[in-house]
């Protein structure tokens, strides 16, 4: 068998070599290259075959072949592009005869790898996948020899190899139709074979970035921008799907300016024409230009209120519409999903520098933020319009098995919102914990319409009731491999009760459904919205969340504020110094509290109802009791549910402070009202005796720190010593501030509350207002400061301050700032026009 192969590799290199030399020739003969590549193919094949007994990987005899089916399709693309250009356009007979050949190797290519297939029919068994796929190409292969029995590894890549025939059976019949000048192309070969791939291998990203390329050709801009999203978002990505993302939306951009957004609706086009162009334009602005956000929340606010138009118009073409929604959805969750990888590492497969690669993280951070937004924002609106729908609960008597009262719009929107359940199943924990505190809020709004539709939705469906559906939903086919959902909400939603092997798909007898089974069907989208929001609720650890803004109460499903404890307090700043010395250096944080480790439950900043010996039953029995067993919302005396408020309360370091928003104050925390009330004892009596130092009779001296300008503002020397507790580097520390008494909280409040008395007690006189000095009083200076100016300048004695106060070392009462007219300033006020000129030399010669 080895010496076979060897001969076989022989043969092969020798057809190769002849080949080449027929393809380096500047105009080869074209008739004579489909021979030479025959031969080639068939000495390729018999040598990948003999790799394949042999164990032996033949994935590069296979990429050889197809490599040189490339560069004589490329030979053939030059030669008929001559036909379309110039004089080459009255060649009517030379363009006919050169179209047969290249048809001729389209079909001779396309025999070869459906024959390939066959053979590998013939000579192993155990390959179920491989066989399935060669009885749909009826090709059957027959041999006088038995076939081998392959082993796993040997099945993985026979699978591998057959993948890959198909493919570039596509790729051929793509071919054909984008070289050919044909009034009609027919794309259907081409998309039906990457389907087949697609059915093999669901995560294979070739397959929808050639689906893209199909798309392109036709104009078809939202499929285009699909497939290129899937390709990204699947277990085997197309290398550069993130590359032709951005060429597809610099293109979107330069055909839809800024300045045409309003005007791209044609008179023409219906609604979900200019919804599709509206969410197009929307998505190439987030991914390419996502730092206007005002923008940002004006086009998704119009894209989504023309979503719930399109549903209440009853002149919408519903078929459109759904097929916009099934892509825009899928779409909005693989962009999230493309910036958040693209935030840790560069996605586009181009070299970056430093700097670039620093600029396109920080893009794919507000993209990420923006697509994390619209997602919460459609899948609100989405409930709304199902909430809209359902209407009043239904009456007592109502018989809730009879699912045809239901509307048409109900049926309609229930798949678009189980594939947002699983997104919110998968992203959970990334909403609650997100340091956009503005998010959070935006979430607690739509779990609060997720709860009332949830309930609604159970009064009109007994969504507990057997399940008459064990196949694979079309809705489930389309993301069999992605990415963006969990693998624990992939488990539950695609697998079989076994938990081992996927659910089969649903077979299609070619007659359409009846409406029994779309009302089954619809019935098992109800369910699993509402299993998956008990999932949520009840199985947290398999999600790997520690919090969920959702509850049941009394059979009700109630949405809860999230609370600051739920959410991972950010690193602390770098503490500010406030002295330092040779043998000791003291910081302290933005609190005054040195250890950042404080309880969880000080960081509450809402009300949160806490669950409280709450019994957890498993779910498979949620499952379980939707065939009838059990309902979960009736739970025992022992599973009663049992609330409890704790007390808002929040620290000075809490996130709410860091998001720019006020919050409660803590219970046990240092208020501002405490300050005052500490700096009102201390101004009338000290501070108390428990906190007073050994050491505080001795006075404490500080040298004097120049001014670096000299301003009115400067301190005299006298407030000098009162105003800053800071100290020279190389001083020692105070004995006044050394008290062991006083932990580092307390001593930076002591010193926060010194401060604030000092400023209370200089501010005993008020200077009067005065009007902001203007253009056309220059050379004028506010009330008193020329003084102070000439002061500093001839190094006289200070004019008292206006803000001294009457105790201070000189005993002088405050004395208001003289209204004597004083002459300009000599170079006028900062931030002021020159004066025109007088005459007077500017250079300082005068």
């Amino acid at each position: 068998m080895e010496t076979h192969a060897e001969e076989a590799s022989k043969a092969v290199t020798s057809a190769i070599r002849r080949l080449q030399n027929a393809l380096k020739q500047k105009e080869p003969e074209y008739a004579s290259l489909e021979p030479l590549l025959e031969k080639l193919r068939v000495r390729s094949g018999n040598l990948a075959l003999l790799y394949l007994a042999l164990d032996r990987s033949a994935e590069d005899v296979e990429n050889r072949l197809w490599n040189f089916h490339v560069e004589v399709s490329g030979k053939f693309k030059l030669w008929l592009k001559g036909f379309r250009e110039g004089d080459g356009k009255r060649k009517h007979v030379e363009r006919r005869k050169a179209e047969k050949l290249y048809v001729d190797f389209i079909r001779a290519s396309q025999r070869y790898y459906r024959a390939y297939i066959g053979r590998l029919t013939a000579n192993f068994s155990n390959i179920p996948k491989v066989f399935e796929i060669a009885e749909k190409l009826n090709q059957n292969g027959l041999t006088a020899q038995s076939p081998k029995v392959a082993t796993e590894e040997q099945n993985v890549t026979l699978e591998k190899s057959c993948k890959l025939c198909i493919i570039r059976l596509g790729d051929l019949s793509r071919w054909r139709e984008t070289e050919l000048q044909l009034k009609e192309r027919n794309w259907g070969p081409a998309k039906g074979y990457y389907q087949l791939a697609l059915s093999m291998d669901p995560g294979e990203g070739t397959c929808y970035n050639q689906l893209a390329v199909i798309a392109r050709n036709d104009e078809d801009h939202l499929g285009a921008v699909y497939y290129l999203y899937r390709a990204t978002a699947v277990t085997n990505p197309f290398p550069t799907a993130a590359d032709n993302i951005k060429a597809e939306f610099e293109k979107l951009l330069t055909l839809r300016t800024e300045e045409s957004y309003a005007l791209m609706d044609r008179s023409g086009d219906d609604m979900v024409s200019s919804l599709e162009k509206r969410f197009l334009a929307f998505h190439a602005h987030s991914y390419a230009r996502p730092y206007d956000f005002v923008a940002f929340q004006q086009r998704a606010k119009d894209i989504l209120g023309m979503i719930a138009l399109c549903f209440a118009d009853q002149d919408a073409r519903p078929a459109a519409l759904d097929h916009f929604l099934q892509r825009a959805c899928l779409i909005n969750i693989a962009a999230e999903d493309l910036a958040r990888r693209g935030m840790t590492k560069n996605v586009l497969m181009k070299k970056l520098s430093e700097l670039k690669l620093v600029r396109e993280a920080d893009k794919n951070c507000q993209s990420y933020f923006l697509f994390q937004r619209f997602n919460l924002m459609t899948f609100r609106d989405l409930l709304s319009v199902l909430k809209r729908e359902l209407g009043d609960p239904p009456t007592p008597d109502q018989d809730l098995s009879d699912l045809s009262r239901l509307s048409l719009v109900v049926r309609r929107v229930l798949p678009h919102l189980r594939q947002y359940s699983s997104w919110l199943l998968s992203h959970m924990r990334e909403l609650v914990e997100t340091k956009f505190k503005s998010t959070r809020l935006f979430l607690e709004g739509a779990m609060r319409t997720y709860a009332e539709t949830l309930n609604l939705l159970r009064s009109h469906v007994d969504v507990f009731a057997p399940s008459q559906v064990g196949y694979l939903l079309e809705d489930d086919e389309r993301t069999l491999s992605f990415p963006p959902y969990s693998p624990k909400v992939i488990e539950w939603r695609y697998y079989g009760v076994d938990k081992t092997k996927v659910k089969p798909a649903r077979f299609d007898t070619g007659r359409g459904k009846e409406t029994s089974e779309e009302l089954a069907e619809t019935h098992m989208r109800a369910t699993d919205l509402v299993v998956d929001a008990l999932r949520l609720v009840k199985q947290q650890d398999d999600l790997g969340l520690s919090f969920v803004p959702l509850e049941i109460v009394e059979t009700q499903f109630v949405a809860l504020q999230i609370p600051d404890s739920a959410v991972p307090q950010a690193p602390p700043s770098p503490p500010k110094q406030v002295w330092k010395s040779r043998t000791h250096v003291h910081t302290a944080s933005m609190n005054g509290v040195d250890s950042p480790s404080r309880p969880a439950s000080a960081n509450l900043a809402v009300p949160v109802v806490a669950k409280l010996g709450v019994a957890t039953p498993e779910i498979p029995s949620i499952r379980a009791q939707a065939n009838g067993d059990q309902d979960p919302f009736n739970l025992t005396s022992s599973e009663t549910m049992q609330t409890a408020v704790e007390e808002p309360s929040a620290t000075f370091a809490s996130s709410s402070i860091l998001m720019g928003t006020p919050a409660a104050p803590a219970s046990g925390q240092l208020t501002a009202m405490d300050i005052v009330r500490r700096m009102q004892q201390r101004s009338s009596g000290g501070s108390p005796v428990s906190q007073r130092s050994p050491d505080s009779a001795k006075k404490h001296v500080q040298p004097l720190l120049p001014s670096v300008y000299n301003t009115p503002f400067a301190p005299t020397p006298n407030e000098q010593a009162q105003l800053s507790p800071r100290l020279d580097t190389n001083s020692k520390r105070s004995s006044s501030f050394t008290s062991p008494s006083l932990t580092s909280s307390a001593l930076f409040q002591d010193q926060l509350a010194q401060q604030q008395r000092d400023v209370q007690l200089h501010s005993s006189y008020q200077a009067p207002f005065e009007p902001t000095p203007s253009w056309s009083t220059y050379g004028q200076t506010p009330t008193g400061m020329n003084t102070f100016l000439r002061a500093f300048e001839n190094k006289q004695e200070r004019t008292p301050s206006p803000f001294s106060t009457s105790n201070d070392n000189n005993g002088r009462s405050p004395q208001p700032p003289r209204s004597t007219s004083q002459p300009p300033a000599p170079f006028g006020v900062i931030g002021q026009a020159r004066p025109f000129s007088s005459g007077t030399p500017t250079n300082g010669q005068g």
